[in-house]
């Protein structure tokens, strides 16, 4: 009688001590996600924006004024991301802080619906945003407002959509799902293939066939919808044959390029974001684990997480932030499992002790994957109430930016007395070229269209079948000016901040080869300098190009 009377009081007590705890690890996760917020959004905001936003921006001006894409700004990807831009800087304005602050609401959306299809409690869910908030604001300018995280929006509520109802008349929810991954296309391509993975996963339609084909009839209509749409666009606004000129005639060549890389891409996989990298030997065998065993909802994040790390892997260039989503994504799985954010920062607090060791603290300044969180830094506090005061001012840029000294990276505070020199020539359209990737945001800082459609000239260049023309259109041109970037030409900053020759800064360095001098930029005649900017003037013949990084 005894044991009947007390068995189930001690399961009632042990069930609501569970519960309780559940709460209590809820609330300490909304505690420590208020705390990192705090300390990550006011530098995130202020941190500079990276070559590739500032393309997509002039990109989106030109689009805005009455220009047409790819004819007078050269890009070798899809539109999507532009017009988003181009909408989005319509209601915004030209603020970075607040199309930054844009970009992190963006991955917190997808945050909360990737914790929907977790399908776990408060707690958990809680510790997952804090893991997050602890990986993305703190990446490098590289990887923010970038087309991979964005588009992997649509792509998460599809998932979502499709993980939350019956397969039965399944048509006109299909065709739903068939438009927001339509949408993705129109970022990247490539999110066909996790859109595939992640159909033939959950395409079960309760056994019936009928089912599997008006939902596989259904996506491919709202797939084709959005696509008609996208294409009507480009059309009546005069886009399509230049848009059919890069796809057909220029990307076969980059697609070509992708495959030479493909041996680099497996050692590359453990470096891109230190530890943060080895959530996927978790993530991977949790993520085959729902497929063989979980349910509908758990099934839908495993294929996405696979599909996308897939195509990230086989189909995409080696950057760091195309291994963002299935970063994220990963995160997601294992929180489904454990509150993921507790171990991570419990790791990154007690790495300041083990710094105290004398061994560890030698070891971490070379380990990538021992590296202490920003969070954990002196350097994050006192730039902290700067960026309240200073915004995204150019002192702020350099300071908060990690890769300013980057060839494709910008000294903002440099940049700026460049501009404030060419504002005194009072500038027309065209009448600029801003050689090298860095030099972009002159673009807008001035106001002025570019002398030169392409941008990325580093990128252009690598296509070999097309330098020739490449150079053709640079003789074409009229412009009065050109800036270029002297870290093109070397690693060394201390070189590349020298003086020129004779210690006149009218002079080019005297470490720059012959070779070099005679190809154009370095050929025309020098009229401004600002650290590693120079500004020349316009007026010798072009002669040889020199467009690649060469030490």
């Amino acid at each position: 009688m005894a044991t009947q009377y007390l068995l189930p009081n001690m399961r009632e007590f042990f069930f609501e001590c569970r519960k309780r705890l559940g709460w209590l690890c809820g609330l300490s996760g909304v505690c420590a996600l208020i705390a990192v917020l705090v300390a990550a959004v006011p530098p995130f905001l202020a941190m500079p924006p990276w070559g590739d936003v500032t393309l997509y921006d002039v990109a989106a001006r030109e689009i805005r004024t009455g220009g047409v894409h790819y004819r007078d700004v050269f890009d070798t990807n899809p539109p999507g991301f532009v017009w988003s831009l181009a909408v989005l800087r319509s209601a915004i304005g030209p603020s970075y802080e607040v199309l930054r602050a844009i970009d992190l609401c963006i991955v917190g959306f997808i945050c909360v619906m990737l914790s929907r299809l977790m399908g776990t409690g408060f707690a958990r869910s809680m510790w997952f945003f804090v893991a997050a908030a602890l990986f993305y604001p703190f990446t490098s300018e590289f990887n923010h407002i970038q087309r991979d995280v964005w588009m992997m929006l649509p792509a998460v509520l599809a998932t979502s959509l499709r993980a939350n109802r019956t397969m039965d008349r399944s048509f006109w929810p299909s065709v739903g799902e068939g438009i927001l991954w339509g949408c993705a296309v129109w970022f990247k391509p490539h999110c066909i293939f996790p859109a595939a993975v992640v159909w033939l996963v959950t395409c079960r339609g309760n056994g019936k066939i009928r089912s599997i084909a008006f939902d596989l009839l259904g996506q491919f209509t709202g797939g084709l919808l959005i696509g008609a749409v996208g294409v009507f666009y480009l059309t009546l606004s005069g886009t399509w044959p230049h848009f059919l000129d890069v796809m057909l005639n220029w990307n076969p060549e980059y697609a070509g390029n992708l495959f030479d890389e493909l041996p680099q891409r497996l050692p590359w996989n453990i470096n891109y974001f230190g530890g943060w990298d080895l959530v996927h030997l978790a993530a991977v065998p949790l993520a085959c684990y729902n497929l063989w065993k979980g349910g509908n909802s758990n099934r839908g994040l495993a294929a996405l997480y696979l599909g996308w790390y897939a195509q990230a892997m086989l189909l995409q260039r080696v950057f760091p932030y195309v291994h963002l989503p299935e970063t994220i994504l990963a995160l997601a799985l294992i929180g489904q499992r454990i509150p993921v954010g507790i171990p991570v920062l419990g790791w990154f607090l007690i790495q300041p002790l083990l710094a105290l060791i004398p061994a560890y603290a030698e070891e971490a300044k070379s380990n990538y994957f021992l590296a202490p969180h920003p969070l954990m830094e002196k350097h994050l506090y006192d730039v902290w109430p700067r960026c309240l005061r200073e915004g995204s001012s150019a002192a702020m840029r350099n300071k908060l930016g990690q890769l300013n000294s980057a060839h494709c990276g910008t000294d903002w505070v440099q940049l700026e007395l460049v501009a404030d020199f060419l504002r005194t020539a009072n500038l027309k359209d065209g009448e600029l070229i801003c050689w090298h990737d860095g030099t972009h945001r002159l673009y807008l800082l001035l106001n002025v269209k570019p002398g030169l459609r392409y941008m990325h000239l580093g990128t252009t260049w690598a296509f070999e079948s097309k330098r020739e023309a490449i150079a053709e259109e640079v003789r074409s041109k009229e412009a009065r000016f050109v800036v270029s970037d002297l870290r093109l030409l070397s690693g060394d900053m201390t070189r590349v901040l020298a003086p020129g020759e004779g210690g006149k800064w009218y002079r080019l360095p005297a470490w720059i080869p012959e070779s070099q001098r005679k190809c154009f930029p370095w050929n025309q005649r020098i009229v401004f300098r600002s650290g590693r900017y120079v500004v020349h003037e316009m007026g010798r013949p072009v002669g040889c190009i020199q467009a690649s990084l060469e030490e």
